[in-house]
């Protein structure tokens, strides 16, 4: 007897460990801090053990655009995988298959369910926040009703979304909301992965239609795929088991194109995206190795206007903002250079910053015989002599006496 491989037990370990990532992913600590979140009070994002401040932002920029070419880049060779086996909008619909419609399928009462429904909804709204507030806060904040109108209502809102979406869309939304089922009519060619009837072998049909009530999204596969598909199998495996009582493989399969073939890696689409992500990559990879430990910021000081002192020096005042981006102190020191001249810092020495904190100091500078255009550099280095920052200083010709 012919025996068809069944995919479904394998997709729903995929989708069920998601959740259980999900969920747990804000508990995780690392160094005594969440593994991933954003904190939206201080502005920095925390990720499994590196710190990321908000003028650090353009190296999360290069790595989503990385992510996203390199998902276009497997969608162009694998179709719409991601939609039957790790989309979270799958994960919730098959999790809550309970309410399926289907008198065959529906497993509990609906008022009973679309309560389970609410209560799944107020469970994952809750867990997007935690990528922004702890968990740890968010239930103390719960418990003594400390949460107040804007938690209290994004709350609210993310609930009432998800509860539209798992109690009355489903996978309507992968048909009609969703953008990326809109992307693949421009991304599919004749060599995507996708799920296929055999035509050829359409007289072995016994027209039970068992792929069509297996779909979870409605379609009839000996007619194509069509935009609603997801990818998700349950008509391969609905057509194995009535075909192999016949002692034949099913008619449904997953293939490169619908005429089937080999996988073509190096297709100039592919090549084009998977190249620009390649470079994407690199260049995140340089960034992250190239990361300073101390973030210099120089601004002048706006309430102390340049000015010439009897001794010919011209005087300007700045703040020096010294952010360190390590969870160990760091101990620099600071010095200024103009092209030779003579230059004088106050105050100078030496500056012990802890872990994860920002010392801002009020610097005066002169300079003597300071001419407009003289190139200016606020140094600081490390007393390891670790590193070692050089900062333009937007120095002024005098404006009083």
């Amino acid at each position: 007897m012919m025996r068809s491989r069944r995919y479904q037990p394998l997709r729903r370990g995929f989708l069920y460990l998601q959740p259980l990532i999900f969920l747990g992913l804000p508990f995780l600590k690392v160094g005594g801090e969440s593994a991933l979140r954003f904190d939206v009070g201080e502005l920095k994002l925390y990720f499994f053990g590196t710190t990321l401040w908000m003028e650090e932002f353009f190296i999360v920029l290069v790595v989503l655009i990385f992510f996203t070419l390199l998902f276009l880049a497997v969608t162009l060779l694998f179709g719409r995988l991601w939609c039957g086996w790790a989309c979270p909008q799958t994960v919730l619909t098959e999790t809550t298959r309970f309410l399926d419609r289907r008198p065959s399928r529906r497993l509990l009462p609906t008022g009973l369910g679309y309560l389970l429904i609410l209560f799944l909804s107020l469970l994952v709204a809750a867990n997007l926040i935690w990528y922004f507030i702890s968990p740890g806060d968010f239930l103390a904040r719960l418990v003594s009703g400390r949460f107040g109108p804007v938690l209290g209502g994004v709350w609210t809102v993310l609930t009432g979304i998800l509860f539209f979406d798992i109690a009355f869309l489903r996978h309507r939304f992968c048909a009609t909301v969703c953008p990326y089922s809109m992307i693949q009519n421009a991304l599919y060619d004749s060599r995507t992965l996708l799920i296929a009837y055999d035509l050829e072998r359409n007289e072995e049909c016994g027209r039970c239609h068992a792929c069509v009530s297996a779909c979870p999204v409605g379609i009839d596969i000996r007619n194509g795929a069509g935009r609603a598909c997801i990818h998700c199998a349950e008509c391969i495996d609905a057509c194995a088991d009535r075909m192999e009582a016949k002692g034949a493989a099913s008619l449904v399969g997953y293939r490169y194109g619908s005429s089937g073939g080999p996988m073509n890696p190096f297709r100039p689409n592919v090549l084009t995206v998977g190249t620009a992500a390649a470079v994407f990559f690199l260049f995140a990879c340089y960034l992250v190795m190239t990361r300073h430990p101390l973030g210099v910021t120089v601004l002048p000081q706006q309430d102390f206007p340049p000015r010439l002192t009897t001794r010919g020096m011209t005087v300007n005042a700045f703040r020096l903002s010294l952010r360190n981006r390590r969870k160990e102190k760091i101990t620099v020191f600071f010095d200024v250079t103009a092209a030779g001249r003579e230059t004088v810092l106050q105050p100078a020495g030496m500056v012990v910053i802890p872990g994860e904190e920002t010392a801002r100091i009020s610097l005066f500078l002169s300079i003597r015989d300071f001419q407009s255009g003289l190139p200016v550099f606020m140094i600081v280095r490390s007393k390891d002599d670790s590193f070692r920052i050089e900062k333009p200083v937007s120095f002024q010709e005098a404006m009083i006496r």
